[in-house]
């Protein structure tokens, strides 16, 4: 347990703490920027046939919602 009186210095939440830092102006830029590399990334996945691009483009989107859903 964790007393009142402590300050805890961030939220939990990588989308929360954006806005929480950068306001909602910021938080818009950041969506912004996921879902650009997302459509990038499954593009690639899409389109090109090389088994290392394919490779690397699934190893970001992953990396990319396991850092957007974890705690």
């Amino acid at each position: 347990m964790v007393s009142p009186d402590v300050v805890i210095l961030h939220a939990h939440d990588e989308f929360l703490q954006v806005a929480v830092d950068l306001g909602l102006p910021g938080l818009v830029s950041f969506l912004a920027i996921y879902l650009l590399i997302g459509w990038t990334l499954l593009s690639v996945l899409r389109r090109d046939t090389d088994p290392f691009y394919h490779l690397m483009a699934f190893a970001i989107l992953a990396g990319l919602i396991s850092m957007s859903h974890g705690e």
